[in-house]
């Protein structure tokens, strides 16, 4: 699969300054309702996709709340520009997906034994929550969303301010390959990939309830290696 990576950066830049200049003019105040996907997709002339990357983003770096079948909500005004590392990643061009991929076994596999000692009740009950989500949905990009949403929460499970602001910067070509992945298996109807994605994160989380580091890092082994084997290599 090639992943086309988007190349017109004056688009997200155009999209950002738009969503800023809203805020910054009073257009949009905090909690109330950011535009929506589709409304900015047909502003811009983009993909529903990409956007939902952006908002993704956002939502990751605390600008914004996301909450599925009502709307976007602005959380905060600080650091939605061109300039805040933010603003830099969502332009930056994504050359590798393999090289994210390489980023993602660094950072999940490292912290493996820490997330065990430190994650909560809470963190596991989020995880199967949007395992759950993935397993009722039809719709591509709320598997993905949910999918992201257990790597994302394992992640802060750690409670470390800097791996998770690492992380949150990455976030959005993360989405956007695991938006990829999912459209594709939708697209196909592919219902074993669907299942053994499922099943994947299963194991990882019953591998952190057990609080077992060889299990846990088996399992994360397993799926990234499932995702470059089956949707990177071809």
């Amino acid at each position: 699969m090639n992943y086309n990576f988007p190349k017109k950066i004056n688009i997200r830049e155009d999209i950002l300054n738009y969503l800023t200049n809203s805020i910054t003019d009073g257009k949009v105040k905090i909690n109330e309702k950011l535009y929506s996907e589709n409304f900015i997709a047909n502003k811009f002339g983009v993909s529903r996709s990409l956007v939902h990357e952006i908002y993704t983003a956002l939502d990751m770096m605390g600008i914004v709340k996301c909450i599925h079948g009502e709307g976007t909500y602005l959380v905060k005004s600080e650091g939605i520009n061109c300039n805040s590392p933010l603003g830099l990643l969502l332009f930056l061009q994504g050359e590798d997906a393999k090289s994210l991929l390489e980023f993602r076994y660094i950072i999940e596999l490292g912290i493996v034994e820490q997330v065990i000692d430190n994650i909560s009740g809470n963190d596991v009950e989020i995880m199967l929550e949007s395992i759950q989500e993935m397993e009722e949905t039809d719709d591509y990009m709320i598997a993905s969303e949910n999918d992201v949403k257990i790597h994302m929460t394992y992640c802060n499970a750690l409670h470390n301010p800097l791996v998770s602001f690492v992380y949150n910067l990455a976030i959005v070509y993360i989405t956007f390959i695991s938006n990829n992945n999912w459209e594709s298996i939708y697209a196909d109807n592919d219902t074993n990939k669907k299942n053994e994605l499922i099943e994947q994160h299963k194991q990882i989380v019953s591998a952190l309830v057990d609080k077992k580091p060889e299990k846990c890092i088996k399992a994360i082994t397993n799926h990234l290696t499932y995702i470059e084997d089956k949707f990177l290599n071809y």
